[in-house]
């Protein structure tokens, strides 16, 4: 997929390298490639190139918004005109959009189209699908019949005894709405007894193509959590989401969750579409990550405290870190280990964070919230025997 550009030998082996790491390649052979050229890259969709959807379109946002993945595999003898690079970039844009992958067929497996391993993973990923579609609607159909079971029943009974079940429907949706304003106006009160603003708190979403699909799910579920401790607590935190991108595979995950509607709630998690640094000044935050040197007990309530969205199970060693310096970030982590003995990581979920801080917020002190909030199963069970 390349232009006959007369570079050498050793500068086509590097491109080669580069590209294939990208999964560009897919069936072209080397000299396939050395007689590629710019009008025949248009027609290289016929060659129905294997490659995922997700990850195609992720290549193709790459390559139309920042080019760095053309300019990261251009070989060193370049492009000799700015009109034959965009030319190219035009038509691997056009290749990755227009291909298809070839039928899984016996004869395809290994020729040009995926792999065994990659035919068995998206078949398995159907069959999760699947059972996760039927169990839904199973789960609506039982749901369904309970109501019209229900119906049937009240319909049978004689007037009276209607009278009496729906005076008693009454009676406690009128408990359930005093017991919301009652939770309501002491809320108010807590609020008004700080007398300062209510802790700010940021969730940042700025971790693009780290995390797996079922950890983007985990994520997306633990920012759900986020907003069910907030609403219902009675000195909530500020909190926000910044960074929300719809249209990436983690915007996706979360928006299964409608987040529009959280900012519509008392409290509820207000969320953001612009960056971080767009949406606040990085000289007023604090960016808490397991790596950083510096360990933190109290919380300044000028400073806006932001917790790194990702789950990586570990894998990616100081990621937050390495984001906050880029943003130019004061870091900080929380004394979890000094409070707790703990059998794994130090590295807790989202949720986890934003409860230590929201208890913090509330009065309590650093080591009483992270032992009230630490999951059992990670501490150490010669100190919980103590």
């Amino acid at each position: 997929m390349i232009l006959r550009m007369g570079v050498c030998y050793q500068s086509l082996l590097f491109l080669l390298i580069k590209v294939q790491t990208m999964g560009f390649l897919a069936q072209l052979s080397v000299p396939q490639l050395l007689t590629t050229s710019i009008p025949e890259l248009h027609q290289a969709a016929q060659f129905k190139c294997n490659r995922w959807e997700p990850g195609s379109a992720f290549l193709l946002r790459r390559i139309q918004d920042r080019r760095v993945t053309f300019q990261n595999v251009r070989p060193r003898g370049g492009c000799s005109s700015d009109g034959e690079e965009d030319g190219l970039l035009e038509a691997v844009a056009g290749l990755i959009e227009s291909s298809e992958p070839l039928p899984n067929t016996p004869e395809n497996i290994g020729v040009g189209a995926m792999s065994k391993r990659q035919a068995k993973r998206i078949a398995r990923q159907e069959r999760y699908l699947k059972q996760l579609q039927d169990k839904r609607k199973a789960a609506k159909a039982r749901k369904r019949a309970e109501a019209e079971a229900e119906q049937w029943r009240f319909e049978s009974l004689d007037p009276v005894a209607q009278a009496e079940i729906l005076g008693c429907r009454q009676l406690a949706k009128e408990a359930s709405f005093r017991a919301r304003e009652s939770f309501r106006s002491q809320r108010e009160l807590r609020i008004a007894d700080r007398g300062a603003p209510l802790q700010r708190v940021a969730i940042d979403i700025g971790y693009r193509g780290i995390m797996t699909k079922r950890e983007e799910r985990s994520l997306a579920s633990q920012l759900a959590y986020c907003q069910a401790e907030n609403k219902r607590s009675l000195l909530p935190l500020d909190l926000v989401i910044v960074g929300l991108d719809t249209s990436s595979s983690e915007g996706s995950a979360l928006m299964k969750w409608n987040p529009e509607n959280w900012s519509r709630e008392p409290y509820g998690i207000k969320v953001y579409y612009e960056s971080l640094d767009a949406c606040i000044p990085p000289h007023d935050c604090v960016y808490l990550s397991a790596d950083s040197a510096n360990e933190i007990e109290t919380l300044d309530s000028d400073k806006v405290y932001v917790v790194g969205a990702i789950v990586d199970r570990n894998r990616c060693v100081d990621a937050s870190r390495l984001r906050a310096e880029s943003l130019g970030i004061t870091t900080a982590r929380l004394p979890i280990q000094k409070f707790c003995d703990l059998d794994s990581s130090s590295v807790l979920a989202v949720n986890h964070i934003v409860s230590i801080l929201m208890r913090v917020a509330q009065g309590s002190d650093m080591g009483t919230a992270i032992r009230d909030v630490v999951p059992p199963r990670k501490v150490s069970k010669d100190s919980t025997s103590d």
